[in-house]
């Protein structure tokens, strides 16, 4: 029992080491707010990583013309990306653009790659399948627990 309870407190330790660094992406707090980021650093660090690499990788932004004849049959429909259209034309604010804000249909993953017109561009979004986002997101959490 004592080393039960001896490994416990380690883990706890350990978890509460790894909570305090990881660095919350700014879209991530604009979107569920700092209360929940207070409440996944101390329970849940792996939701904040989790959420960060969806802003970053989650997605992918395509030109129209470079879609294949299969693919462009597969278009589930179109998003208006709004305001956030601009950041992602933008060179230099890209990494700005919020997928979180999104529909929740167009950043809700499935089985299947999942492909969206951009409204008023020559752009499509591209949502790959849950497994892929599953398997780059644990490659994503390794590399993150690495680097500490």
């Amino acid at each position: 029992m004592k080393i039960l309870s001896s490994f416990c407190i380690a883990f706890l330790m350990a978890l509460q080491v790894f909570s305090q660094d990881v660095t919350v992406d700014q879209r991530v707090t604009n979107f569920f707010g700092d209360a929940q980021i207070k409440q996944w650093q101390n329970s849940s660090p792996d939701s904040i990583l989790y959420y960060n690499f969806l802003c970053s990788g989650g997605f992918d932004f395509y030109k129209f013309e470079f879609l294949s004849t299969a693919e462009k049959s597969q278009i589930a429909g179109t998003v208006d990306l709004q305001g956030q259209l601009v950041l992602i034309e933008s060179r230099t604010q890209k990494e700005q653009f919020n997928f979180l804000l999104l529909d929740k249909k167009f950043r809700t993953y499935s089985d299947e790659i999942q492909i969206f017109e951009v409204a008023n561009s020559d752009l499509i979004l591209r949502l790959p399948s849950l497994a892929y986002i599953q398997s780059k997101f644990e490659g994503y959490k390794k590399y993150h627990s690495s680097s500490k």
